[in-house]
């Protein structure tokens, strides 16, 4: 199980909405934007479009939660930087209410963020591995049918080193492929190597 699927559990389990006012899920990314963060969270709340200046977004969400219990997971966090991170936690200051839920790959981001417990998920053993795989690149259809595709995609599992995000990603994509070239290809593929 990855981080994010691990935080959807805890942010759609019936129990947690009874112990908040409400709770917000933000993909953040790489491409982290206070503004963008702040919008999103303001329409994750109500459900509508907000579009206004920066500092009146700042404002009208520190009155929204204001007295309020919520839940708040930010997915996916990249940005490193301490003086961005303190800036948007200040919006939060006041709220006793609050818990925040922040998923990375970046231990540098916990502790940037000044998290309070953290939680390493190891990565999938090799069954649970191809358990994952297999559910994504043969939806709906028998494995054992396809003995060579069965191979490579062992040797595709092996390579994706028990993350699941790449197990999914790569069963998603050879899902709709079935020659041996097209899945040999994205075994050799020189995406691999990429730096992180």
């Amino acid at each position: 199980m990855g981080k994010t699927t691990l935080a959807q559990l805890v942010f759609n389990d019936h129990r947690i909405m009874e112990q908040f006012d409400f709770k917000v899920w933000v993909r953040v990314s790489e491409s982290f934007d206070l503004t963008r963060l702040t919008r999103s969270i303001l329409e994750s709340i109500d459900s509508s479009a907000v579009d206004c200046e920066n500092y009146i977004l700042q404002r009208e969400l520190q009155q929204r939660l204001a007295g309020k219990r919520y839940l708040l997971v930010l997915d996916d966090v990249w940005n490193k930087d301490r003086h961005t991170w303190d800036n948007f936690i200040l919006r939060f200051s006041g709220s006793s209410g609050c818990k925040m839920i922040v998923t990375t790959r970046n231990m540098e981001v916990a502790s940037v963020m000044r998290s309070t417990r953290l939680l390493h998920l190891k990565q999938l053993e090799e069954n649970d591995s191809w358990s994952l795989f297999v559910k994504y690149a043969f939806r709906g259809r028998n494995v054992f049918e396809y003995p060579n595709l069965e191979l490579i995609g062992k040797k595709i599992v092996k390579k994706c080193g028990g993350l699941p995000l790449a197990l999914k990603t790569l069963g998603s994509i050879l899902q709709t492929k079935s020659s041996e070239p097209e899945w040999v290809k994205i075994l050799e593929s020189n995406f691999w190597h990429l730096p992180e």
